[in-house]
C-alpha cells in the first residue's frame, strides 16, 4: 500500500468537473462518503484494495455521466442501492 491513509474526503464533492476519481493500494478506511454522489461529471470511479466499509450511499445515484464502477475488495455490509438503476450510462459495474 501506498503512504496515503485515512478517510476519502468528503470534500472531493465540491469538485463538480472531475471526471475520473481513481484510489488505488493505500491505507484509506472508513465509509463511502455520500458526497461522492455530487460528482455529476463523473465517467469513472475505481477503489481497490483500500480498507473502506459500509454501504454503498444511495447518492451514488445521481452520478449520472458514470460510466465504468469499480470496488474490488470491498466489504460491503447492505444491499447495493435501488438508485444505482439511475446511472443512465453505466457500462460496466464490479463490486467484489
Amino acid at each position: 500500500p501506498s503512504g496515503i491513509s485515512g478517510t476519502i474526503p468528503s470534500e472531493f464533492g465540491n469538485l463538480p468537473s472531475l471526471r475520473f476519481l481513481e484510489i488505488l493500494d493505500s491505507a484509506i478506511d472508513g465509509p463511502l462518503p455520500s458526497e461522492l454522489g455530487l460528482l455529476s461529471s463523473l465517467e469513472r470511479l475505481t477503489f481497490r484494495r483500500l480498507s473502506i466499509n459500509g454501504s454503498i450511499p444511495s447518492e451514488f445515484g445521481k452520478m449520472s455521466n458514470l460510466v465504468d464502477f469499480e470496488i474490488r475488495f470491498y466489504p460491503n455490509t447492505g444491499a447495493i442501492p435501488s438508485e444505482v438503476g439511475l446511472m443512465s450510462d453505466l457500462e460496466g459495474f464490479i463490486l467484489q
